[in-house]
């Protein structure tokens, strides 16, 4: 959501999120953020990982 919002205001024409290193330092940011969350989520007591999607080789 967050990263949505910041491409729409990159679009818009704002002079400080059209600096393409700006706007990636923020990216980073918010995606460190919300990796964190999910971690934290993750390790929490009687909380399960979901499933791997891992393609299985055959033959």
């Amino acid at each position: 959501m967050q990263l949505t919002h910041m491409l729409t205001t990159r679009a818009s024409g704002d002079k400080q999120t059209a600096d393409g290193d700006f706007f990636v330092d923020q990216c980073e940011r918010v995606i460190s953020a919300e990796n964190e969350a999910w971690m934290a989520k993750w390790s929490a007591p009687g909380e399960s990982r979901p499933q791997s999607h891992r393609i299985h080789e055959t033959g």
